[in-house]
């Protein structure tokens, strides 16, 4: 049992060592993302915001409530931008795969809600990034509450 032990730990540690190391350009790609999403959100920027995202973008805004009408995503940031006073957003891991990255970050939003009640949200994004043909990443699947269940 112990040889069968040693001989999967050596399989997984053999396996690991010769997958390709993750390139520096998704990793700093990813970062500069976040960055210009950070920033457009802090400007209330909704079509700053919308301009990172594909065509045929899903936004989910809540968990289990996917949006893929233009307009509704539009509105869904328009409210996250209304509340917003600061966004802050830290890369966590990415994955890639080709031209597209699976991005993991922890963001923070501080603001006030409708009623002026001060608030602060966060979350874990689990987003789909592509590169377009000019190499700029673009969001295909934009999930900034990652794994949270929908609230029943």
């Amino acid at each position: 049992m112990r040889i069968l032990s040693a001989s999967v730990t050596s399989i997984f540690l053999a396996a690991a060592l010769a997958a390709p190391a993750l390139a520096q350009d998704a990793v700093a790609d990813a970062e500069t993302f976040y960055a210009a999403f950070a920033d457009a959100l802090n400007r209330d920027d909704v079509a700053a915001i919308q301009a990172l995202y594909a065509d045929g973008v899903v936004f989910v805004p809540s968990p289990g409530v996917a949006l893929t009408k233009a307009e509704d995503i539009a509105g869904a940031l328009g409210q996250f931008a209304a509340m917003s006073d600061q966004f802050d957003v830290k890369l966590r891991s990415v994955y890639e795969n080709g031209d597209t990255l699976l991005a993991v970050a922890d963001w923070t939003l501080v603001g006030k809600a409708q009623d002026g009640a001060p608030i602060t949200l966060s979350g874990s994004t689990a987003d789909v990034l592509r590169r377009s043909s000019d190499g700029k990443l673009l969001a295909v699947i934009d999930n900034p509450f990652g794994s949270a269940l929908p609230q029943q």
